[in-house]
């Protein structure tokens, strides 16, 4: 039972690993400065421009900046925050 269990840990190791190779190939297009209108396109929705306000407003990450009157990320800001935000879905982290 316990060798399953690790079993199952070094898969969803190996499933984040892939993931987060992936986010990193994909932000390679990324301008290293991306404006807030911007970033919930480059993410493909999978955060809503009004989900990424809502976030900079509460502050949280990833960390936002102010250039002029723009909201502007960073793109290392904006990646580790993704690579953060991998986790394993079970019934209870479903909320």
């Amino acid at each position: 039972m316990a060798s399953e269990i690790a079993s199952l840990h070094q898969a969803d190791d190996l499933f984040k690993d892939a993931l987060a190779a992936r986010i990193a190939e994909m932000a390679k297009t990324w301008p290293e400065v991306i404006p807030a209108t911007e970033l919930s396109r480059l993410l493909c929705g999978l955060y809503t421009a009004k989900t990424l306000a809502n976030r900079r407003w509460a502050g949280l990450p990833p960390r936002s900046l102010k250039l002029g009157r723009k909201s502007i990320y960073l793109k290392p800001d904006v990646t580790d925050w993704l690579v953060s935000e991998i986790r394993e879905f079970t019934p209870d982290t479903a909320a």
